[in-house]
């Protein structure tokens, strides 16, 4: 492994078993490695900021998964400014990044990070060179996730540093509005220059005007980053998994699904049904469960209690194998389904994956790179035990929206990725019956100023948003709202939005109490 150690802006010394690199000392960093490239095209490299060396853990950067699609960094500045005030223009998940785990995020950073040449020598064929080192690794990962290249933030990178928060406000503002214009749409960075005036109190207005005129950037072509071919996946034959399917009213379809699994080439160890029934007189309608039989093992429960994170944990509760399928009740699978998805995700070392949802089965002819996504498939995802430790299925998400987003969060704040995958795709079949169709009657159906948005969207951002995107989410909020709702002074209208935001917010508080029941 090459490691290259440079004060920010310019290369101060290079390591490397066998060769002598100083004639690159003073050079920039992207101009040491397009050199490196060129002599050592198989090695790896490490690049450190001076001030961290002491701090570097060799033996955590040894035992990186080094593939030429991998990107690791770490920025230990918890008050970076491009990273607190990129929220205001990007809403994903991938902004609100952990100081404590991995977290897949393209916020790369050139204060220290680790990747293969191969993978620099593809960046810098596709995206256009300039003497801001930082600035590349974070547009080149900011194009390229969508395209297959995992990026990162390992805070591991680094042991015993203790974060000075130093502010970087007065050198990140231009930059931060080139990236918004160079990555974002036009109307992005309006957005991000109200932010500055009305959030941050930044009036710097040169700085903010000068960068506008930089082209939108996109990747100069597309590749395939990650060749899946059969000769790199694995005999996934003896792992051991587990189905959870919470159910309700749909017992044909059910049927299905079971026969789907029962003709798998990789057969479930269990296959744990949790069946719900608010009808109290009422007992399981699933006499084939008994009646047949199946090369697996049925784990069923009967509740009269509905909701569908309640049975999902309750199915948690009863997984005995290392690898989970959370399935739907009302969806199609070909035969060798999950033999596929576990060769696939062992193939790139994924704990954590969601499937493709189709109406129709396709066969694809052109199958996109499998991706880091930032949401997870409740009833589409395949996980292992280790991601989800002690992950549930938030009860205050009951009945609303947000509890698979919510779960997908913990998976990643636990140091974990959740990767989507196009193929093998999964029919789901949308049954016009069964399922959580019984609208029930909230908490909150009784306040003056009805929420908005809904307590259980408030509570997944209230947990999972920065400040700066929360900030965006109220304004876009207000004003596409606008349109659809009756009051139409603009000044009564904000008076009735702020109070229905506040009550939101007060209910979000109070679900976010029954989580941690």
């Amino acid at each position: 492994m090459v490691q290259i150690f440079h004060n920010h802006y310019k290369i101060t010394r290079i390591l490397y078993d066998g060769y002598d690199f100083n004639y690159l000392k003073g050079q920039s960093v992207l101009h040491g490695i397009s050199e490196l490239i060129k002599v050592v095209p198989e090695a790896s490299v490490l690049w450190c900021k001076e001030d961290y060396v002491s701090y570097l853990n060799l033996t955590v950067i040894h035992n990186l998964s080094l593939t030429s699609t991998t990107l690791y960094s770490f920025n230990p500045n918890e008050n970076d400014f491009f990273n607190r005030v990129i929220g205001y223009v990007d809403l994903s998940i991938a902004i609100s990044i952990s100081y404590k785990n991995t977290y897949p995020t393209w916020l790369m950073s050139s204060e220290v990070g680790v990747a293969s040449l191969q993978l620099f020598k593809l960046a810098l064929e596709l995206v256009p060179v300039n003497s801001d080192f930082d600035y590349f690794l974070k547009s080149f990962a900011k194009l390229s996730q969508v395209e297959g290249v995992f990026c990162y933030s390992v805070p591991s990178l680094l042991l015993g540093y203790k974060n000075d928060n130093k502010d970087s406000s007065s050198i990140e503002i231009a930059k931060l509005v080139r990236f918004t214009k160079q990555h974002y749409k036009l109307g992005w960075t309006f957005q991000l220059l109200y932010s500055f005036l009305f959030h941050e109190k930044i009036y710097a207005f040169f700085s903010m005007i000068s960068p506008l005129f930089y082209k939108h950037r996109v990747l100069q072509s597309k590749v395939i980053i990650n060749d899946l071919s059969t000769s790199t996946l694995l005999d996934v034959t003896q792992l051991k998994i587990d189905v959870l399917i919470p159910t309700i009213g749909r017992e044909t379809y059910l049927y299905d699904v079971l026969c789907d699994l029962k003709n798998q080439t990789v057969l479930p160890k269990n296959v744990i049904i949790i069946e719900q029934n608010p009808d109290t007189s009422c007992s399981s309608s699933l006499d084939y469960l008994k009646n047949e039989k199946w090369p697996f093992e049925i784990v069923h429960n009967f509740t009269h209690q509905t909701g569908v994170c309640n049975a999902r944990n309750i199915g948690l509760d009863a997984v005995t194998n290392e690898w989970i399928f959370f399935a739907d009740d009302d969806i199609r699978l070909v035969s060798n389904f999950i033999e596929q998805a576990l060769q696939k995700m062992t193939a790139l070392n994924s704990l954590a994956a969601s499937f493709n949802c189709v109406p129709l089965l396709t066969n694809l002819t052109n199958e996109k790179n499998p991706f880091q996504w930032g949401s997870f498939g409740s009833g589409s995802s395949i996980v292992n035990q280790d991601a989800i430790t002690g992950c549930r299925f938030g009860k205050g998400y009951e009945f609303g929206f947000g509890e698979d987003a919510d779960f997908g969060m913990q998976i990643r704040k636990n140091g974990y990725d959740v990767l989507f995958f196009e193929y093998p795709n999964i029919v789901h079949l949308k049954a016009p019956i069964g399922g959580f169709r019984t609208k029930p009657v909230v908490e909150w159906a009784n306040e003056t100023f009805a929420p908005k948005p809904s307590p259980t969207v408030m509570l997944f951002r209230m947990k999972n948003c920065t400040v700066a995107q929360n900030r965006t989410y109220k304004l876009k909020l207000f004003l596409s709202y606008y349109k659809s709702q009756s009051i139409k002074n603009p000044f009564a209208y904000y008076t009735t939005f702020k109070k229905q935001w506040q009550v939101s917010q007060k209910w979000a508080h109070i679900l976010s109490k029954k989580n941690e029941l």
